[in-house]
């Protein structure tokens, strides 16, 4: 890195290590991340380096990886709808053990994820119930189907 680079770099992370969680809702038609919950993380060798970014009133914050932090907010938000089934849609990074297993074993049964997604996968909801003696439908007599 040339030392032009180097002084044109931010020493504050912040925009580049944010984990959210957000509830997924079609809005006019098209689906929408409703951030619920935001954390900063600052990788372990920052925080124990005590520099300056690491330190919130002059006190060095304690080190969680980006999983614990996913899995805490997961777990929080649930506590707010303790009725629901919660489906944590993610990529494939955070489709393993480290989200699920703290997540699950506070949660429970109402928990589950779906991961491995790309980012141009559309998701669906389950089809209504057909009425008994019905044909199924064709694409164009769907209402709403073919419309923008």
């Amino acid at each position: 890195m040339s030392r032009w680079e180097e002084s044109t770099l931010t020493k504050y992370p912040w925009a580049q290590n944010i984990v959210s969680v957000g509830l997924l809702k079609q809005v006019k038609g098209r689906w929408a991340c409703l951030f619920l919950d935001f954390r900063f993380y600052l990788p372990l060798k920052t925080i124990q380096g005590k520099k300056e970014t690491a330190t919130i009133r002059g006190e060095v914050v304690p080190f969680q990886t980006k999983m614990a932090q996913a899995a805490q907010m997961l777990i929080e938000i649930t506590e707010h709808f303790s009725t629901v089934p919660i489906l944590a849609v993610t990529d494939s990074w955070f489709g393993n053990n480290g989200l699920w297993k703290p997540a699950y074993k506070a949660i429970g049964n109402r928990f589950n994820i779906l991961s491995r997604l790309r980012c141009n996968n559309v998701l669906y909801d389950l089809p209504e119930k057909r009425k008994p003696n019905r044909r199924a439908m064709l694409p164009h007599e769907i209402p709403g189907l073919l419309s923008p």
